[in-house]
C-alpha cells in the first residue's frame, strides 16, 4: 500500500508519503503503532461542548499550530501517513478475503475507502468471484493484467494497480469487463 497524506493546511504535516508491502511483522512494528491525528483547530468545538471523551494523548497525536502537542512527540516522522495505512488495511478488510494488489491512496479517507471495498466487492460478486480466489492472467494487449477465479493453481498472484482518490473514489487501472 502507498499512501499519499496532503494537509496544506498545516505546515508540521504538509504533504507525507509512505508505501508499506503488508506482512504480519512488518504490521506490527511499522504500522500498528500510529495513532490517529487531528487538528487541533478542527476538534477544538467538539472538545469545548464534552464530546471528546476517550480521546488521549496516549492514542492520538495532536497538532496546535503546527506543534505536536504530545509530550513523546510522534513515534514516526511520517507516523500520520502511516496510520492512514492502517485506517485503509481496516477499511479493505471489509472485502472479506485477501486481496494481493498494490493500493496507491491519494487523500483517501474512510469514505472513499469503504466506498473502493464496496465496488471491488460487487465486481468479484458479479463474476462470481471471491477476493481470497484470485490469480493473474496473462496481460492483454491493453497492458491490463486480467483477474480470474483460480480453477488450478491458487499459488498465482494479483498484481494489480488500484488508484484510490478523495474526490473521484475510485480509479481502476484497468476499467471493463477483462
Amino acid at each position: 500500500i502507498s499512501y499519499t497524506l496532503h494537509y496544506p493546511q498545516s505546515k508540521l504535516l504538509s504533504s507525507q508519503y509512505y508505501s508499506f508491502a503488508v506482512s504480519r511483522e512488518g504490521f506490527k512494528q511499522e504500522i500498528a503503532p500510529c495513532r490517529t491525528f487531528a487538528l487541533y483547530e478542527e476538534i477544538a468545538p467538539f472538545i469545548e461542548k464534552g464530546f471528546i471523551k476517550g480521546g488521549r494523548l496516549e492514542n492520538a497525536v495532536l497538532i496546535k499550530e503546527d506543534n505536536v502537542l504530545n509530550p513523546e512527540g510522534l513515534r514516526f516522522s511520517d507516523e500520520m501517513a502511516r496510520h492512514k495505512i492502517l485506517d485503509l488495511l481496516g477499511d479493505l478488510n471489509l472485502i472479506g478475503g485477501t486481496l494481493r494488489a498494490h493500493i496507491i491512496a491519494v487523500r483517501s479517507g474512510h469514505a472513499s475507502n469503504i466506498a473502493m471495498a464496496q465496488k471491488l466487492q460487487s465486481h468479484f460478486k458479479q463474476r462470481g468471484m471471491h477476493a481470497n480466489n484470485l490469480t493473474q492472467s496473462k496481460t492483454d494487449t491493453s497492458g491490463c493484467l486480467r483477474v480470474k477465479p483460480i480453477l488450478t493453481d491458487i499459488s498465482e498472484r494479483v498484481k494489480s494497480t488500484v488508484r484510490n482518490d478523495a474526490d473521484e473514489g475510485l480509479n481502476a487501472a484497468c476499467k471493463g469487463d477483462r
